[in-house]
């Protein structure tokens, strides 16, 4: 699956008007200046970093950890946003580590 097949089923979600994608496929060169990971799914064209205007980013991941594909997930609460990807293995994480509004954090 492309992450932009994901975004196409997650724009048809109820509630989701738009997608505003912050961050789609990144150079290396931008990568490394934004503070990516090394081996980003930004990079390989796999990632998209997303806004749904009205919706809180944990609302946001509520819905898209529902989409057949996604398997990369960033929360990022208090930056407004969330990270989507299509890599092969399941990741989920925190942008702010400190939150607790974060399911799968204890």
């Amino acid at each position: 699956m492309k992450v932009v097949d994901g975004l196409e089923s997650l724009r048809s979600a109820p509630g989701v008007l738009e997608i505003i994608v912050r961050s789609g496929v990144r150079c290396e060169e931008y990568n490394k200046h934004v503070g990516g990971a090394v081996h980003s799914q930004h990079v390989l064209g796999k990632a998209a970093d997303i806004i749904v205007p009205g919706m809180e980013p944990m609302d946001i991941y509520n819905l898209a950890v529902k989409v057949p594909g996604f398997h990369g997930f960033g929360v990022a609460p208090h930056q407004g946003f969330i990270h989507v990807d299509v890599r092969d293995v399941p990741a989920r994480w925190m942008y702010d580590a400190d939150s607790k509004e974060c399911p799968w954090q204890s």
